[in-house]
């Protein structure tokens, strides 16, 4: 097998499970069974440095505690912030279409009927994959009479030219950050689908609610979301609300295209079922690879067909862990022009990776071959080769160089090698899951990553998930599904992702934390070491208090604590959330004593206001240090916006009655 010598080490030995990295203290992200989480949150007042937030009781309270997590070291007395290590895990994404004053669109069925509601201006999801090397579009109206989705030739109605600028220039299938010549294209390619979708629809637009669901790879960037923004702004389409646009990403249209088509395959016999209601329960692996991005994500698959009616089926996935992406495109394009540059200078590799005029077709033609390239189908490969000036060559010509399979060949084992050991982090995280792997899906266009694909195998072979004779049956329902992920079956997954019969929970791509006041440890740092005169305690005040609370559209987090303050102070404190997008995010929010980690991002303060009337709850006394003292006991609710992307934090009183505070912030 081609895939044979680049086998991981973990594949090789056959580990079922590996040792998990060191998240110090980092609990089990998903403890189903609980119904008490810890959700450390803290803050330091800004004009007097020693007092703290603290945490009046380990007590967790969420109104869905099957997605609750657990801090199992609960406690009576009142304590630091912060004691567990969690993750916030919010969905970025809507599942239905937004009506005005509900909040929910049409009512749509797995079947594709709609309901409708004449009060209510019509609604239209508009589902644009940007992710392919040929961009797709389609929408769905029922409201409008548009049950089943519609395709609009936006690609097609473009010039030739535009096209070929699509193949040659646009960076959006391999990269998570945009160019100012993507969002230009991005902007036309939208322009013609307005067009389109105004001709098709015949009416205008401007009374019709429009909502756009973009496909894009798992981890694209804040930058890549406000270019879409501005694309669809500025190519003529009116907006209510900048939530009308979401980010679907690809890998999960993928994935519910495939289970909605290959359950449904299993059941295309049965019309009605008598007695009850199959169900289908099982976990998959995918591995989406589009030529240039590798995709991994794992899932546990619920599926229930309601009685005599399959076609009004619940259907749910849920991520099991959070998802890899690994640049493999990019990984062989440096290999390639390195190579180039060893032999023909820095004019030549420099002029190559300018992907314009002539001296783009060197990348450009070097990228088709990558895409579909398997070893010992050719002896050496021809690419065009432009040089600038060279010693060697003082005349500037267009002239060809030629590759051998087995440099070819050394130009994929960096990704190779970056895609087995992804392929091994995410299989460790799932087995700190408990969870077993029944299927791998491989998705990926006809004739794409014939090399990729081998590799899998041979990884899944190798961790004991595939059996050996596993290309013998690659299109059945067996452990191994190879499936075609062309850009309309993704632009149909996105469509039906959409559907309120589809419920997924998603993994967050970063960790979200408070800052917290906990008692000082050995390891902190000695300049962090704080008084605190309440309990005579020394405490860390820069610690950080990491969130992996999975949260849905109708989970609600409250968090009882209390804030410390003198009695000359300002009665106002403050909650500071930070972001990382490290595996392993750090302890501290400072490396030192005035400088910030570079490794996390600050979202934003809570502002918690105390007034005369929380002084008859608030307990009062006389510190060791001579000083009159308040404790304010408090609750902070935590909320998240399932469908508009927001996390909403409200402080209130414990007894609910007075707002001490609130704030909004989106979330990834």
């Amino acid at each position: 097998m081609a895939g044979e010598q680049r086998v991981s080490e973990a594949s090789q030995n056959r580990r079922a499970d590996k040792t998990p990295h060191d998240n110090r203290r980092r609990k089990n992200l998903d403890n189903m069974e609980a119904s008490e989480t810890s959700f450390p949150t803290a803050s330091t007042s800004k004009k007097l440095k020693e007092e703290k937030t603290h945490k009046s009781s380990s007590t967790m309270k969420e109104d869905t505690p099957r997605y609750n997590t657990t801090d199992n070291r609960s406690t009576s007395r009142p304590k630091s912030l912060g004691e567990g290590s969690h993750r916030l895990a919010f969905r970025s994404k809507g599942k239905e279409l937004v009506n005005s004053g509900s909040g929910k669109g049409p009512c749509y069925s797995i079947g594709g009927e709609a309901g409708k509601d004449a009060n209510n201006p019509p609604g239209v999801l508009l589902v644009v994959d940007l992710n392919s090397r040929n961009p797709t579009v389609a929408f769905i109206a029922p409201s409008l009479g548009y049950s089943e989705y519609q395709f609009i030739p936006a690609l097609k109605a473009m010039s030739k030219t535009k096209e070929a600028f699509l193949t040659s220039t646009k960076s959006g299938p391999s990269s998570p950050q945009p160019s100012q010549s993507s969002s230009d294209w991005t902007t036309d390619f939208l322009s013609h689908c307005l067009a389109l979708l105004r001709s098709e629809l015949d009416r205008p637009l401007e009374d019709i609610i429009l909502e756009f669901s973009f496909t894009a790879r798992g981890d694209a960037s804040d930058r890549s979301k406000a270019m879409l923004l501005g694309a669809v702004k500025a190519a003529g389409f009116k907006i209510n609300t900048e939530d009308a646009i979401q980010i679907f990403p690809t890998v999960e249209a993928v994935t519910i295209e495939t289970v909605r088509h290959h359950v449904a395959k299993r059941f295309d016999s049965h019309s009605t079922y008598p007695g009850g209601a199959p169900k289908v329960d099982y976990n998959i692996l995918v591995l989406h690879y589009d030529g240039d991005v590798a995709e991994i994500q794992s899932y546990s698959v619920s599926w229930e067909a309601t009685i005599e009616k399959f076609a009004e089926s619940r259907f749910r996935l849920e991520e099991i862990a959070y998802g890899e992406t690994v640049d493999c495109g990019k990984l062989v394009d440096y290999q390639f022009t390195k190579w180039i540059e060893e032999f023909f200078g820095n004019s030549v590799s420099n002029a190559s990776t300018n992907n314009s005029g002539t001296d783009g077709r060197l990348m450009a033609e070097f990228a088709n071959v990558r895409r579909t390239y398997k070893p010992n189908q050719s002896d050496r490969y021809t690419f065009p080769l432009t040089i600038h000036g060279a010693s060697q060559n003082p005349h500037p010509h267009v002239s060809q160089v030629q590759v051998q399979d087995r440099e070819m060949r050394g130009f994929f084992e960096p990704a190779m090698d970056s895609l087995l050991k992804s392929l091994d982090d995410h299989h460790a995280r799932v087995g700190q899951k408990k969870k077993t792997i029944d299927e791998v899906i491989f998705a990926g266009a006809t004739s794409i990553a014939p090399y990729v694909e081998d590799h899998l195998k041979d990884w899944g072979i190798g961790v004991g998930l595939l059996d050996t004779n596993i290309q013998a049956a690659v299109m059945t329902l067996g452990r191994y599904i190879r499936v075609e992920a062309t850009p309309e079956m993704i632009v149909r997954g996105a469509i039906h992702g959409n559907y309120p019969g589809v419920e997924v929970v998603a993994r967050s791509r970063a960790h979200y934390g408070f800052m917290l006041a906990e008692p000082f440890e050995d390891g902190d740092p000695e300049w962090s070491r704080e008084e605190d005169h309440w309990d005579n305690i020394d405490q860390c005040g820069v610690r950080m208090g990491w969130q992996d609370q999975l949260l849905d559209a109708h989970a609600t987090v409250s968090l009882d604590a209390f804030q410390i303050l003198r009695t000359d102070a300002e009665l106002s404190s403050h909650l500071d959330l930070y972001r990382c997008e490290l595996n392993n995010p750090p302890r501290w929010v400072r490396t030192h004593q005035n400088i910030s980690n570079p490794d996390m991002q600050f979202v934003g303060s809570v502002a918690v206001t105390f007034t005369e009337a929380d002084f008859p709850d608030a307990e009062y006394k006389l510190c060791d240090d001579g000083l009159y003292r308040r404790q304010f006991l408090f609750t902070a609710r935590v909320l998240c916006g399932h469908y508009t992307r927001a996390l909403r934090v409200r402080v209130t009183s414990q007894d609910g009655r007075r707002e001490l505070g609130r704030a909004v912030f989106r979330y990834e």
